[in-house]
């Protein structure tokens, strides 16, 4: 099996933070590719070139933050922390909790 099929099974066929089943493509993770699917995500053309002018479409972190997926959790923290400026974003990074290891990987790099 691809790493993009195991992809696809892992995530159902949707991007991994906002849920489309759109122009998706495999995204290695910086500070953690090892080019495996456990240190990739699936994610949709929108998500990937992330857009803060296009701040509402982001929204749909409020659902994606609570996945059991650590790579995923970094993932929206990373996105959450550059919309950190919109009050509704702030807010979910308050809620959003992440392990320690966690966190600090979130932390390690720059968002997409």
């Amino acid at each position: 099996m691809t790493i993009k099929e195991e992809l696809f099974a892992r995530s159902e066929g949707k991007c991994e933070l906002c849920s489309s089943q759109k122009s998706l493509d495999v995204y290695d993770v910086p500070s953690s590719s090892d080019g495996s699917a456990d240190q990739s995500i699936l994610i949709c053309e929108v998500c990937k070139n992330f857009d803060v002018a296009n701040e509402n479409y982001f929204r749909c972190l409020s659902e994606t933050m609570w996945t059991p997926i650590p790579l995923v959790q970094v993932m929206v923290w990373r996105q959450l922390n550059r919309l950190s400026d919109q009050a509704w974003a702030r807010g979910l990074l308050e809620i959003l909790y992440l392990e320690d290891d966690v966190l600090s990987w979130a932390k390690s790099e720059e968002p997409i």
